[in-house]
């Protein structure tokens, strides 16, 4: 089945629109670069506009960080909530503007699919009906094949129809007949004084024919031709319409490609610069961190606030942040000895083990002995019974022999060549 193009038919759009959607996808890319630039200050540079971190003092920096602050010491580690100089609101504007650009190539890609089907469709409707043509031509040779070209119509007809012998006169009707003179003898089976003049009329009736025909077969190829000049021509104007759309499509592609690119390099730019001002910045707050908490006796685990008051070998529970280095070096030692000795068990049950399996082999190799020992046996009363057999069967053979030499009673030669020598 195919497709008619009337009232439900894709739209195409024009030239004219798609020029429009390449214009407003220029100017959507120039608002793009003012959101990031609005002051129009550093946008050659493509920097944003913030604030320079070296205004602010050290001793502000440091007056601001809390030294005990769990929620920022989580949000520092949380690689997901550093979230620092992101602009949201930029990149949700980009998110609609690729998914605008991505709707209109999708719906033009429809349009041109629909231009292409219409051109499909009409290139096959004309196809259709220059196959309908061909088979109505095709229909009226057959009718007239089978209503003007029978059997009866031939030249051949009056030498080879059935009932040519029942239409033809007998020879003589009677003893007066007056075609048969005093030399009727001569009168032959088959004489037929007309059959110049007939054979004369069929040759131009077939002649007619033949020239009827030419004619009709030179009218169906001039109609043939025709056709096929009409294809040709929608042919080539198709060709020519999807080349030109090709043409268009490639040249506003590149445009979008060229606005695209533009774009993407200013925020490259933006996003550079806002990364170094980030970058100092962090370095700034970690130097007055790091000073803050080396200073920090606490953080810095000192041993001295460990010490407890009550005894020199208890501490405070609340301000311990370890064992000293002899405490230690006395647990390294002992892990050494506990790893020597777990050494020395390892080799022991090594030994135990390569015991366990000679003994193992020992047993396997007497058994495969024994086995083997059992299997020569076995082979050699098989060769004895086999050998047993054979003799068994030799002397069976010759019994045989011996009998159907005894019992059989063959005639010799001799008794048939005495025959014929006695008297009787």
């Amino acid at each position: 089945m195919f497709r008619t193009c009337g009232q439900d038919c894709f739209q195409i759009p024009s030239f004219t629109t798609w020029l429009q959607q390449a214009r407003l996808n220029r100017q959507q890319s120039s608002q793009v670069a003012s959101l990031l630039h609005p002051s129009g200050e550093g946008r050659q540079q493509g920097q944003l506009c913030v604030p320079d971190p070296r205004s602010v003092t050290m001793g502000r920096l440091v007056s601001q960080i809390p030294n005990e602050d769990p929620a920022r010491l989580a949000r520092v580690q949380d690689a997901k909530w550093r979230t620092i100089g992101v602009d949201c609101h930029a990149l949700e504007r980009q998110v609609g503007e690729r998914q605008a650009k991505d709707a209109f190539e999708a719906q033009r890609d429809r349009d041109w699919a629909a231009l292409a089907q219409h051109y499909d469709d009409l290139v096959c409707s004309q196809k259709q009906a220059a196959d309908a043509a061909k088979r109505d031509i095709e229909r009226q040779v057959l009718a007239f094949q089978q209503t003007r070209q029978g059997h009866h119509t031939s030249s051949e007809w009056d030498l080879n129809r059935p009932d040519r012998f029942q239409l033809d006169s007998p020879a003589r009707i009677g003893d007066n007949d007056a075609h048969c003179g005093p030399a009727s003898i001569q009168r032959f089976d088959g004489e037929d004084l007309a059959a110049a003049e007939r054979s004369q009329a069929q040759h131009q009736q077939c002649y007619d024919w033949w020239e009827a025909q030419r004619a009709q077969h030179e009218a169906q190829r001039a109609a043939q031709a025709e056709l096929t000049l009409q294809e040709q021509e929608a042919i080539r104007v198709q060709d020519a319409v999807q080349a030109a759309a090709a043409a268009e499509e490639r040249r506003i592609r590149a445009d979008n490609y060229r606005a695209t690119l533009l774009a993407n390099m200013q925020l490259a730019e933006a996003r550079a610069a806002r990364d170094a001002s980030d970058r100092q910045a962090e370095l700034l707050r970690s130097e007055a961190e790091l000073s803050a908490t080396l200073a920090d006796p606490y953080l810095g685990e000192d041993p001295a606030m460990a010490a407890s008051s009550l005894s020199a070998y208890r501490v405070r529970k609340d301000h311990w942040k370890g064992m000293s280095a002899m405490e230690r070096s006395a647990i390294a030692q002992q892990q050494v000895q506990q790893v020597a000795e777990k050494k020395a068990r390892q080799q022991q049950q090594l030994h135990e083990d390569w015991q366990y399996a000679r003994a193992q082999a020992d047993v396997a190799r007497n058994m495969a002995s024994q086995a083997n020992q059992v299997e020569l046996f076995k082979s050699s009363m098989a060769r004895k019974a086999a050998q047993f057999l054979e003799g068994q069967i030799m002397e069976k053979a010759a019994r045989d022999t011996q009998i159907a030499a005894l019992y059989t009673n063959e005639p010799k030669p001799e008794y048939f060549m005495q025959f014929g020598t006695s008297h009787r």
